[in-house]
């Protein structure tokens, strides 16, 4: 039995029905697959150069290094952070939930793009690296509309090397209805070194 004119056309609409429905679920459940948020993770022998983790590790007159690149916009710039100096910035807090933790804890500290503007206003990709040597390099501009904070308390206590501190990279994934884990790569915890590698 030949289908004909009617049902080739039903078929067509079909195929293009179930592909459309594929393209946005696709999208839906992974939103951030267009932005390429992280471009790089590793260990210690990742790239680019680091400084020597300060002695002794958690030093609060030491506790986050930023440096920018020589041949980013910004030039060649260093600023070690204190604990007071990030405290004196403004503080961001909410509560969320993430992998590590049975139930939303509440995260508190400075905004990124607040101690990024000390070094270079216009950071485009950092480098980001932690005590335990994990690092990762990321695209912050397409980050910077999740308003990452630098917590240093969780749960209005200050986090400690044993408790993943001093600082901890962290997002509100509830506010944003980010999918779970999708960001986890760059939920950098012990994190004491930034570099801006680029920048606008």
């Amino acid at each position: 039995m030949q289908c004909g004119k009617p049902c080739l056309l039903i078929v067509v609409l079909m195929m293009i029905l179930i592909g459309s429905g594929l393209y946005l679920t696709s999208k839906l459940l992974n939103p951030l697959a267009d932005s390429p948020i992280v471009t790089h993770t590793g260990n210690s022998q990742s790239t680019p150069p680091f400084p020597p983790i300060p002695q002794p590790a958690g030093n609060l007159e030491q506790v986050l290094i930023v440096q920018t690149d020589p041949n980013s916009s910004c030039g060649t710039k260093e600023f070690v952070f204190s604990e007071q100096q990030l405290q004196a910035l403004p503080q961001t807090s909410f509560k969320t939930k993430h992998t590590w933790a049975n139930i939303a804890q509440e995260f508190s500290g400075p905004l990124l793009t607040d101690v990024l503007k000390q070094v270079c206003a216009n950071a485009r990709d950092i480098y980001l690296r932690s005590l335990d040597k994990y690092s990762v390099m990321v695209n912050f501009q397409a980050i910077a509309k999740y308003q990452p904070i630098l917590a240093l308390k969780v749960n209005g206590q200050a986090l400690t090397i044993r408790e993943k501190g001093p600082l901890w990279l962290m997002i509100n994934t509830d506010e944003y209805k980010l999918p779970p884990r999708s960001l986890d790569n760059i939920f950098v915890w012990q994190l004491y070194y930034i570099r801006v590698l680029t920048s606008d």
